[in-house]
């Protein structure tokens, strides 16, 4: 009986579905990949968010105001009537590799026949006191977006810490929604990961003409 009930077991883990956790840019290319070579494979998509899956790279856009919400939303481009499940704000919290499960928020147990983790990375926050109050944001998903949209309304300064890609791109957004912005970092240029110094330089000086101030070598020790 025991041999019958493992048997059964395996039988519907190697004929359970792919799941996928993360519905952001990696999770959607990997459907639509998958469904344009497996048209009859069952996956379940598993996204934190309550949004539908939309386009990250323009969220920047949106905060700046050149796009509007329904612009950025992404659905999956997959054939008409492939066996797609996509949950929305349903977060998995836990992998139990035994059993080939994983554990959604609310206690749901899901099984798969493989696993795909999607999840993308997390913002940073420095460890500086004072970053909890009221008016300190992260800028990573769409509820960011939204609040910094919010917030800029009825702001007249606005401080960015970082100046990589991401923040030059936020305080780009956020100049033009008419606050006065300084971006501060504790490099000595700009976008130090993927520029030298000659082209940092070069960039600074676009930065400034944007009306952007600038404070390089420096940091924040408290809010």
């Amino acid at each position: 009986m025991n041999g019958y009930v493992a048997t059964r077991e395996a039988q519907t883990v190697r004929d359970g579905p792919i799941i996928v956790v993360g519905s952001g840019p990696a999770g959607m290319r990997f459907v639509e990949e998958y469904y344009a070579r497996e048209p009859q494979g069952e996956v379940l998509l598993f996204g934190g968010e309550p949004w539908a899956p939309y386009d990250r790279v323009m969220l920047s856009a949106f905060l700046a105001g050149d796009v509007d919400e329904e612009e950025i939303f992404r659905p999956a481009s997959v054939p008409d009537g492939v066996p797609l499940r996509i949950h929305h704000n349903t977060p998995i919290v836990a992998i139990d590799p035994a059993a080939r499960q994983v554990v959604d928020a609310a206690g749901g147990h899901h099984g798969y026949r493989k696993l795909v983790l999607a999840v993308g990375s997390r913002p940073h926050v420095p460890n500086i006191r004072g970053a909890d109050l009221s008016g300190v944001y992260t800028f990573r998903d769409m509820d960011d977006a939204q609040r910094l949209m919010a917030r800029t309304a009825r702001s007249h300064r606005t401080l960015v810490l970082g100046g990589g890609l991401l923040g030059l791109e936020a305080a780009r957004a956020l100049q033009r929604g008419g606050t006065q912005v300084t971006v501060i970092d504790h490099g000595v240029r700009l976008m130090a990961r993927q520029l030298d110094g000659q082209a940092a330089d070069l960039l600074k000086e676009q930065v400034y003409r944007l009306g952007i101030q600038v404070v390089l070598g420096d940091g924040v020790a408290q809010l």
